[in-house]
């Protein structure tokens, strides 16, 4: 047997009935992308690496106990629980952000202006700062949903479909969050006189 070949889902009935090979194998698939999702987002090897491990620790308790329901859908429902344990981490250490100066006038949008206006390509912001270190920094001062959406789409390349699935939101939220993430960038950047335009 090709063990490479399986499907997640063929791998995940492999483990349930016992083969322990079949896990292995799922989380050497994705064990990469796991960890460099945390470590972008924790910026610590160490923490992301114990994080890694209760990732998949709680893959192995809801797999064991038969209550895994996402057929067809494993990469998005590991990263779902990745994202979960990264913001119950934040919450726990009660990080505070700085937010006060992030909030918007109006508090409507128009998703079809956010898609039309190419002012809110983030891909071309980027490619004129100077440095990926200033956007880290201003990053660090959004709220943890915005902060969210910014490292997915640029750090991990994710379209917004793969991000709301991941985040179990609609893609209208994720693009409203990734505004609104943009908007409080370009103060932020005003505020500390950083060239963001």
């Amino acid at each position: 047997m090709n063990w490479q070949d399986l499907s997640d889902d063929a791998l995940i009935e492999l483990f349930q009935s016992g083969n322990h090979k079949a896990f292995e194998i799922l989380f050497k698939r994705y064990k990469p992308k796991v960890y460099s999702y945390l470590l972008s987002i924790t910026k610590n090897r160490e923490l992301a690496l114990d994080m890694l491990q209760d990732v998949f620790f709680k893959v192995i308790e809801t797999l064991k106990k038969n209550s895994y329901q996402h057929q067809g859908k494993f990469a998005h429902w590991l990263m779902r629980i990745t994202h979960n344990l990264v913001m119950d981490h934040f919450r726990s250490i009660s990080l505070h952000y700085e937010t006060s100066v992030l909030q918007t006038e109006d508090e409507s949008y128009d998703i079809n202006d956010i898609i039309r206006d190419n002012s809110m390509n983030i891909d071309q912001i980027i490619s004129k700062q100077e440095s990926y270190e200033q956007i880290r920094e201003l990053l660090k001062l959004l709220p943890p949903e915005q902060q969210e959406i910014v490292r997915m789409r640029i750090y991990e390349e994710m379209s917004f479909k793969e991000i709301a699935a991941t985040l179990n939101i609609s893609i209208n939220t994720a693009l409203g969050r990734m505004r609104y993430a943009l908007i409080n960038l370009r103060k932020l950047s005003a505020r500390y006189q950083m060239q963001f335009n």
